[in-house]
């Protein structure tokens, strides 16, 4: 006849209570959820138990509902999974009170973490349903996983800091390759600027290069690049920046300039190794400094004569105006040579006194000479 047992006789010592009475007094309880966990079917599993046993033997522990719910001699549990074997022999040899902590830890991250997938339900639905249907890789889905953490860092409340504390111990959790990943968040630097990038001739016949920068940060070093005709550039100074990231003005002397045209522009090394460039400036030999230049002055004869030095050939424009700014004579003069002398000739009687001559080309004025006539 089959031995029918209603209420656990020798677990727990609870003899003479009925079940319900040995749920509630029962002392300890799984610690994990597990699926395919026995937790609901303990109600048919502990009546039917033998009466007395010394041994129990698990070979698929899993969370543990019936191990946590009996009580023998020794017990003798094992699961496929290495991390939950690992997890149980860590409950066993380490300071209880340091697991406990862990644990009321990790319920706190798990509820903070249940704030934070209210708070950006949509986001995790869309990204879901992207990976679900396979319009994203898991390797895509990580990064983009990443990057919502570090994008959202104040929401979990320190809970990914940069400092840990921790042990390896011959345990396969305790030394996985994959226990733990550094991720570097990209700093996000507002680009550099260039305000103003200028060469001039110095009175030691050397040429100074100035810049000013904005937004200056996390820059390697500055390089100040020459050529003779603009294309090709060659390294000839280095400058350390300062990188405060207010307003910054620098000052480089090439003391030794190329026989002709000099063209310099300033090289910006960001900190990957990346390079951002100025304008190109030019500096003319002094032989060649470009100039407008009116004579006779004061004017005889009616007869203006312009001299261009190292210009801009094309269309100018010359406007000859009275000191009371009426216009006297409007007229073109167009060169096809950087360097030559134009005639402007007035046809009309001009009474002595002040004049002025503006020339222009393309809106952009060029020269403004003041003459005397006599």
């Amino acid at each position: 006849m089959k031995n029918s047992v209603k209420e656990p006789i020798a677990t727990y010592n609870q003899i003479g209570l009925d079940f319900g009475n040995y749920v509630e007094s029962r002392k300890l309880y799984p610690i994990l959820k597990w699926a395919g966990g026995k937790e609901q079917e303990l109600k048919y599993i502990v009546p039917n138990l033998p009466e007395k046993f010394k041994n129990y033997y698990e070979p698929f522990v899993g969370g543990g509902a019936v191990y946590t719910a009996l009580q023998a001699d020794k017990y003798f549990v094992n699961d496929k999974s290495e991390e939950l074997i690992s997890l149980y022999r860590s409950i066993i040899n380490s300071d209880r009170t340091l697991f406990f902590k862990a644990l009321d830890e990790i319920i706190h991250n798990w509820d903070l973490l249940t704030l934070v997938v209210k708070k950006n339900d949509v986001f995790f639905v869309e990204t879901y349903k992207k990976y679900s249907s396979n319009k994203i890789e898991e390797t895509k889905l990580k990064d983009i996983l990443f990057e919502f953490i570090l994008k959202h860092a104040d929401q979990f409340n320190g809970m990914f800091s940069s400092m840990f504390n921790f042990n390896i111990e011959n345990i396969a959790g305790s030394y996985a390759t994959d226990r733990f990943m550094i991720v570097f968040k990209q700093a996000t630097v507002v680009p550099l600027t260039f305000i103003d990038v200028a060469a001039n001739w110095n009175n030691v016949n050397g040429i100074d290069i100035n810049w000013v920068t904005e937004n200056e940060m996390m820059l390697s070093k500055y390089e100040v690049e020459r050529s003779s005709d603009g294309l090709q550039f060659n390294a000839i100074y280095n400058q350390q920046p300062l990188n405060t990231g207010a307003r910054a003005t620098y000052l480089q002397k090439d003391e030794l300039p190329l026989a002709g045209i000099n063209y310099y522009r300033i090289k910006a090394y960001n900190a990957d190794g990346s390079a951002i460039y100025s304008k190109i400036v030019k500096v003319l030999p002094k032989a060649m400094i470009s100039s407008i230049t009116v004579y006779p002055n004061p004017v005889v004869e009616r007869n203006i004569f312009i001299k261009f030095q190292n210009q801009q050939v094309g269309k100018y424009k010359a406007e000859l105006t009275a000191a009371d700014g009426k216009l006297i004579l409007s007229d073109v003069i167009i060169i096809n040579e950087e360097n030559c002398i134009k005639k402007l000739s007035i046809i009309k009687h001009l009474a002595q006194g002040t004049y002025f001559l503006r020339l222009s080309m393309n809106e952009e004025v060029k020269a403004d000479v003041k003459l005397i006539v006599k």
